[in-house]
């Protein structure tokens, strides 16, 4: 339901309003009235509505007041003005602070229904077109994270194959130029967040007129070039052979530091120091975020149940799974497959 805050100081003209509304506007709840502005304030702040109908001249805070404040604190908020014939230069004024519209005196069945329907039938829409932003976001900071490894450890065709699925992810979600756009510049800074968290700072790569999708290619290829010139990946072997080993063993509950560390035969401290300069993470931190990267594939594949997945990934224990699952992506198991449009 969208909540609706009328706002004047004649009892009658609220009394009309909200039988206007309650019998010919569905969807809509009148959640509060208020006789000024002042009170109507507190009741906008407590009910945070969807719509606030107001009346121009009212005594303490006039509505061109009440919506000037509104629009300090919420844009968002679908504001509508009421007024006579007499007040309509002030209507006009009120347009400047983002006014939907507003409603002449006395008034019509007809043009309240009008006006709020068209206001619930925008709403849908532009609930669908969030939901379709966010799931695709989703998605692809997923891919993101698995881009950032491949670019650590230098895996070109790795991070070519990433490229190629968050392309094909945004491609595909029907998402407006602009949307677009503000997906891609999202998906970089969380790029550089997770590099950042391994050590290296990323520069801006200057923008160009080919587009947001290329900008942020050029973005992942200066993040590879940062890290070469950074890194000398390759010469230690043990720490690839313990990362290979990881790999293939992690949907193992039983795979420990202990034997990671006995398969390469090298010392713990040697260990931990190089383990931490090659991925950016301790031991149990990456073993956690590869397992639950594995774990955001099966459920974005929909062929598993979630404790068939958390059982591949290496997590019997599937409540301490979901527990994991949680810390870490900031979402349970149920609600990322959710996000992903998947139910």
């Amino acid at each position: 339901m969208l909540k609706v805050i009328t706002v004047d100081d004649e009892k009658a003209v609220k009394q009309g309003l909200r039988k206007i509304i309650e019998l010919h506007c569905p969807g809509f709840e009148v959640v509060g009235e208020a006789e000024d502005g002042l009170e109507a304030l507190e009741l906008v702040r407590l009910h945070n509505p969807h719509v606030v109908i107001t009346d121009i001249t009212m005594p303490v805070m006039n509505g061109i007041e009440l919506i000037a404040r509104i629009r300090e604190w919420s844009a968002a908020t679908e504001l509508i003005v009421m007024s006579g014939y007499d007040d309509f230069k002030y209507a006009q004024e009120a347009l400047r602070y983002g006014v939907k519209d507003y409603l002449l005196k006395p008034m019509k069945i007809e043009s309240v229904s009008k006006l709020l329907n068209g206001l619930r039938e925008e709403n849908v829409r532009r609930s669908a077109e969030l939901e379709r932003y966010r799931s695709c976001l989703w998605a692809c900071t997923g891919i993101v994270e698995k881009l950032a490894e491949q670019l650590w450890l230098l895996d070109e065709a790795g991070w070519n194959g990433s490229l190629t699925a968050i392309s094909e992810r945004i491609g595909g979600d029907l998402l407006t130029d602009d949307e677009k756009a503000l997906l891609y510049a999202d998906l970089t800074a969380y790029l550089r967040r997770q590099i950042r968290e391994r050590g290296l700072e990323l520069e801006d790569v200057a923008p160009t007129e080919r587009g947001s999708e290329d900008l942020f290619v050029r973005n992942v290829d200066h993040a590879a070039d940062v890290i070469r010139a950074n890194r000398n990946w390759g010469q230690r072997v043990a720490i690839r052979n313990a990362l290979n080993h990881i790999h293939e063993r992690y949907h193992d509950p039983e795979l420990s530091l202990e034997e990671v560390i006995a398969l390469v035969n090298v010392s713990p401290a040697y260990f931990y120091k190089m383990f931490k300069e090659e991925t950016g993470r301790n031991f149990k931190t990456y073993l956690i975020e590869f397992r639950l990267d594995k774990a955001r594939e099966l459920l974005a594949g929909g062929q598993y149940k979630t404790y068939e997945i958390a059982e591949r990934i290496g997590y019997p224990d599937y409540p301490h799974f979901t527990k994991v699952f949680k810390k870490y992506v900031g979402l349970s198991p149920s609600e990322f497959r959710k996000n992903m449009g998947i139910f």
